[in-house]
């Protein structure tokens, strides 16, 4: 799923959504508010860059990055330890599962202000970067009497 720079953090959003459970909460960390229950899935967009591992893309591609943070609504450090990796280990087959997105280079543990537990995984998503079609002229101009 190769996406446009300008639609790329909506394309990650339905990405995640149309891949991941059905019982995870997928939300844009700006809107995700800060009362959650469940597993939740939140993104951010980053950075964007023409370069990956120190070599030029193509022109008009780019990679965007994005930073996932997957949360699971246990407090109790053992079990929250334990569902958070189980629920990782489904994340991470599905990021790579995707050939447009590219996942690393680690996964970090995460111990949230109220003592949840997560993991916030660093992404890039692929993306196109064409500059927008000039709008045909209506009519084209008559040529000058002198």
């Amino acid at each position: 799923m190769s996406s446009e720079l300008a639609t790329v953090s909506a394309d990650v959003e339905a990405f995640l959504k149309a891949e991941c459970p059905s019982n995870w909460r997928v939300a844009n960390v700006e809107t995700l508010g800060s009362k959650t229950s469940g597993v939740v899935l939140s993104y951010e967009q980053m950075d964007v860059s023409a370069k990956t591992d120190d070599q030029e893309l193509p022109e008009g591609w780019v990679w965007v990055a994005f930073m996932l943070i997957l949360s699971t609504p246990e407090t109790d450090a053992v079990k929250g330890l334990r569902h958070a990796t189980e629920e990782l280990s489904t994340l991470l087959l599905i990021l790579d599962a995707s050939p447009d997105l590219k996942w690393g280079p680690d996964a970090t543990r995460l111990r949230f202000e109220a003592g949840e537990s997560g993991y916030s995984i660093p992404i890039a998503f692929l993306a196109t970067n064409t500059p927008p079609t000039p709008e045909p002229d209506p009519e084209p101009d008559a040529p000058e009497e002198e």
